[in-house]
Formats: C-alpha cells, sequence, structure tokens
C-alpha cells in the first residue's frame, strides 16, 4: 500500500555513506486508534503503531546490509504523523516517539545495529512551532501556518473566569477560528464533521538514523531557518515542503572505537522491553515477507 523508495551515496575518501528514502508511512492502523482510542489511551497506542513502522524500516535496512558505523539512513515524505490531544494537550506523534528514550530503546532492541538512534534534522521545542502541511483544501493555494497559530486561538476563545475549562480537542479547537480565518489557512471542513485523524498536523518532514559515534562527528546548518513549505501550491490535501541544509562531518578520532551490540535485552529497562514487545510481533514477521517494500539503490 505504501512505498519506500532511495538512493544510497557513497564516497570513499571519508569512508561515509547516506541512503535517502523516500517513504509513504501507512495510516490505517494509526488512524484506527485515533478514531476508536483504546482504554490506554490514543496517544501511548498511537506511539506504538508509529514505532512499529520506524523498526520495521530498520530490519529492512539490517536486511538490506546497510547498517553500519559509517552509514546514515534518511526518511523523508509524508511519514504520516498527526496531531493528538492527549488530555487537553495537543501533542505530535512522531515528536513524542522520538523524545521518548524508553520508546527509541525499544525500536531498536536485538537488531544487529551500532548503537544509535531517530532523530529529526529539524529540532523542535514544541509542537507550536511545527508547520501545517495536511489537511488542507485540494482546490486553492493557501496562507502558512503553524499549530502552535491554531491552539491559540482556541486559547483566545476560553473565558479565563470560567470555574470549570473544557479540555481541548480536535473539535472546539476548529471551532475556535473564524469562518474567513479558516478558509485563507486552506480549512475548508466543517469542525462537526472533521475526524481526529484529519486534524491539521505535520506530516510532510526529514527524519534520520545515525551510529551516535558517527552522529557527534555530523553538523547541521540550516540556512533557512528549516522547512519551506510551499502553501501555494494546492492539487492534494498536503502541501510541499523544501528543506536546505548543510552537512559537516568531522573525520573519525583514532583514539576513539566504534563499538558495534547485537542491543541484548539485559542492556534495557523493563520499560523498553515491554514496548519491544508491543512493536515487535506482526511488524517483524511482515517484513520478513517478499515484495513488502521496493528498494532502488546506487551504490
Amino acid at each position: 500500500e505504501k512505498a519506500f523508495v532511495g538512493t544510497s551515496l557513497f564516497t570513499k575518501s571519508v569512508d561515509f555513506r547516506l541512503c535517502f528514502f523516500g517513504a509513504h508511512f501507512p495510516m490505517q492502523k494509526l488512524q484506527a486508534v485515533l478514531l476508536n482510542p483504546p482504554i490506554e489511551g490514543a496517544l501511548l497506542a498511537a506511539k506504538v503503531e508509529y514505532a512499529k513502522v520506524l523498526r520495521k524500516v530498520l530490519r529492512r535496512f539490517v536486511r538490506w546490509n546497510l547498517a553500519d558505523d559509517r552509514t546514515v539512513l534518511f526518511l523523508q515524505g509524508d511519514l504520516n504523523s498527526r496531531t493528538i490531544f492527549d488530555d487537553g494537550v495537543a501533542k505530535d506523534v512522531l515528536q513524542e516517539v522520538l523524545n521518548d528514550t524508553e520508546f527509541l530503546a525499544a525500536i531498536n532492541l536485538e537488531l544487529p545495529l551500532p548503537l544509535g538512534r531517530w532523530r529529526e534534522i529539524v529540532p523542535f521545542e514544541s509542537i507550536r512551532e511545527m508547520p501545517v502541511t495536511y489537511k488542507l483544501t485540494q482546490t486553492t493555494g493557501s496562507v502558512p501556518m503553524t499549530l502552535g497559530d491554531l491552539l491559540s486561538a482556541r486559547e483566545k476563545a476560553c473565558d479565563p473566569s470560567a470555574p470549570v475549562r473544557q479540555k481541548s480537542n480536535h473539535t472546539n479547537v476548529l471551532e475556535s477560528v473564524g469562518t474567513s480565518q479558516r478558509r485563507e489557512w486552506g480549512l475548508t471542513g466543517d469542525p462537526q464533521k472533521v475526524r481526529a485523524s484529519h486534524f491539521p498536523a505535520f506530516t510532510d518532514r526529514v527524519l534520520y538514523w545515525a551510529p551516535d559515534s558517527l552522529d557527534r562527528r555530523m553538523t547541521w546548518e540550516l540556512p533557512h531557518k528549516g522547512y519551506r513549505v510551499l502553501s501555494e501550491i494546492a492539487g492534494s490535501d498536503h502541501r510541499p515542503v523544501t528543506l536546505e541544509v548543510h552537512l559537516k562531518v568531522e573525520p573519525a578520532s583514532r583514539d576513539i572505537g566504534v563499538e558495534r551490540h547485537a542491543s541484548p535485552i539485559s542492556a534495557f529497562s523493563v520499560v523498553s522491553q515491554s514496548i519491544a514487545t508491543m512493536i515487535s510481533g506482526d511488524s517483524d514477521s511482515e517484513c520478513d515477507e517478499q515484495g513488502d517494500l521496493t528498494r532502488r539503490a546506487t551504490v
């Protein structure tokens, strides 16, 4: 249903490889969690489903013999992250996974990888800084906005003197935005009918996985401070983004040894082992099936 296609670039002069993959993450299971939240809550369940996909990518990375101490894996495209209201607080699913060390450990558990983790090229202090790239009108362009712009409208509409303040959710946040402002931002759906899975979100972005030893030698520069959303381009309920980055890689220090490991269970906490149980199983076996992902690589 979804794609995973990429190219590898390798330079012998510094023994360094970049693997770029365009990805379209599956949405069916994550959408089911958002529309019918389980008893433990939508955020935890959504993080589990998202972690399954990131682990599945790493398993294929290993199978293709690309996972080593010199290689950085980039994922770019529609990564289908979503905005979730957890006890009235808006959170980005992908950011919540990347900020959770237990989940990151569980994603790597028992995979023959160097010590490493998933990261974002562009750091965000909070969800409020994230640009909205979904779900927007397909017929016309729109004015750029951030999730902070949207959430601020709800905060301004709340009565600070009210004895009980209603928790924010995807419906009342959209209702707090005036009709003309919603139209300007490209939010044309009726707030009462918008599904939780269709609430504005930052879906189109770039991640990378790198060994810790290599990441310490990497420095990112953002000439334009981050993503540029091409809000004027219509034709889809997503908005395309561009991102210019400059990557500097320092030479490897001779006195720093690079240690490989097979992620032994004993090295992880009880919590991360429990999470690993939730995100393994079906996703691991599915990844071993032929034809499940497509790869085009040149080295």
